[in-house]
């Protein structure tokens, strides 16, 4: 709808600039970021972020500005209202398609009507989405959630490293770089060792 496209561009607009300026080199950012998550919160309470696109950016947004862990902007602000991150959160969970090798992603539907011949598989937008969530899962110190959605995208990606488009792929490398450096997994104990012939 209109209107999901007007609330995925706030939240777009939004995460841009808190990954670009802080807080602290950037004052007047608090503003307008606090002003736009009361606008996503309002849009999530009255029902109409339903989309997965929309769902995805938007939790994104909202947990990077209200969460005491990372950026934070609009903590301290009395903005944020956890039961609506929540509610965010649970109702794009709904919708997560998870593989027969246990990853996770989300799809749009953006094929219904077109001939088989225009599907691309995976989908950009789907690829994008899957990133969103990703960091979001970082920014809520979820690596279980953040390392099932990057086995997905590291499955889909092409043998030169890409994805589907320049957006979604530079979403999807943004978000495979910050999973590699914000969840540390244990590296298995090896012992090799090398013989001569």
């Amino acid at each position: 709808s209109v209107q999901e496209r007007g609330v995925s561009m706030t939240a777009y607009t939004s995460n841009s600039m808190m990954e670009c300026c802080s807080a602290d080199d950037n004052p007047g950012l608090v503003g307008p970021v606090c002003k736009a998550v009361r606008h996503m919160q309002d849009e999530v309470r009255a029902g109409r972020v339903t989309r997965p696109y929309a769902q995805a950016i938007v939790y994104l947004v909202l947990v990077k500005a209200c969460n005491y862990s990372s950026c934070g902007l609009c903590r301290t602000e009395g903005v944020c209202d956890f039961a609506i991150i929540a509610k965010l959160r649970k109702d794009l969970f709904k919708k997560v398609v998870i593989g027969d090798d246990g990853s996770m992603h989300w799809e749009a539907d953006t094929n219904v009507g077109q001939a088989y011949w225009y599907r691309r598989k995976p989908q950009a937008i789907s690829v994008e989405m899957t990133s969103y969530v990703v960091e979001a899962c970082l920014v809520v110190n979820d690596c279980q959630c953040a390392a099932s959605t990057a086995k997905w995208l590291n499955s889909v990606r092409n043998s030169r490293g890409g994805l589907v488009s320049t957006q979604d792929t530079v979403a999807a490398l943004n978000a495979l770089s910050k999973f590699a450096a914000g969840c540390r997994i244990t590296p298995p104990n090896l012992c090799v060792k090398v013989t001569r012939m």
